[in-house]
């Protein structure tokens, strides 16, 4: 048994046999034409928003509202962790790629506070600088940074 890798193809619905298993999938090959393929495993790993629409676009008789969907919650509460950051720059060395990455957490906003005017947090991640090498190979080279990251 072995693995066959189809590239430049996107995975249109799972298809299911009459007990309802999955045992295959449509799929439309790099010049659209659709394609069925059968299996015996069928592996779903397609982020937060591919698995979901996957899903839900293999409704069928035995799943009417999507596979795995029996809940009605297949695709809901889907939540992005953003991820921002910031730099500060410091006009003498302070060694900071002497030590441990990531040196600091603060979780003071995490939590939801609607008396501060907003619903859920964030996190506050600061970071030493780089090393000397990472920081020269950078388009602008300070001698040393701060760097603080939320998300």
């Amino acid at each position: 048994m072995g693995v066959e890798l189809r590239t430049r193809c996107r995975v249109r619905k799972i298809t299911v046999d009459s007990e309802g298993m999955a045992s295959g999938a449509e799929y439309y090959d790099e010049d659209g034409e659709l394609h069925h393929i059968e299996a015996h495993v069928v592996i779903v790993a397609c982020n937060g928003v591919g698995t979901p629409r996957l899903l839900l676009n293999s409704a069928c008789e035995q799943h009417p509202d999507g596979l795995a969907n029996s809940s009605g919650l297949v695709g809901k509460n889907l939540m992005f962790h953003p991820y921002a950051s910031m730099s500060g720059i410091f006009p003498e060395a302070t060694d900071g790629y002497k030590g441990p990455g990531n040196c600091i957490w603060s979780q003071q906003f995490y939590e939801t506070d609607k008396d501060r005017g907003f619903v859920r947090g964030y996190t506050y991640e600061i970071s030493r600088g780089r090393g000397p090498v990472s920081r020269g190979r950078s388009p602008a080279s300070p001698r040393s940074a701060i760097t603080g990251m939320t998300g």
